[in-house]
């Protein structure tokens, strides 16, 4: 990880200067101040950390270190996919967007000859 004025340079260099701006930007997503890292036990780097703090630091944003788990991904590999945290589609079910602030899609009976 790089300070924002670095990446802008590195990507310029790779990307020429037309390309870098918006590059940057996109990369960057939304500036809310804020640097967070997401601290995962069983593969914490104090190297990771330190950069992300440095990173921070120049530029001019806060940084805040959350713990995380890998329980997800545990579960998500076991099977134990629990209706609060993962979408299981049925054969005779297809997903539907629903787009709102607390759900993304759906599962949803199929209609029967929906393409015919």
């Amino acid at each position: 990880m790089q300070p924002a004025r670095s990446r802008r340079e590195l990507l310029a260099k790779l990307y020429g200067e037309g390309n870098a701006d918006h590059l940057a930007k996109a990369l960057a997503g939304p500036d809310t101040g804020k640097l967070v890292y997401v601290n995962l036990k069983p593969t914490q780097s104090n190297e990771c950390i330190e950069l992300c703090r440095e990173t921070a630091k120049a530029d001019n944003r806060e940084y805040i270190q959350i713990e995380g788990t890998l329980l997800l991904l545990q579960n998500l590999t076991s099977g134990n996919w629990h209706a609060t945290d993962f979408l299981v589609v049925r054969p005779e079910q297809r997903i539907r967007g629903v787009y709102d602030w607390d759900t993304v899609m759906e599962a949803v009976e199929d209609e029967p000859n929906r393409l015919a």
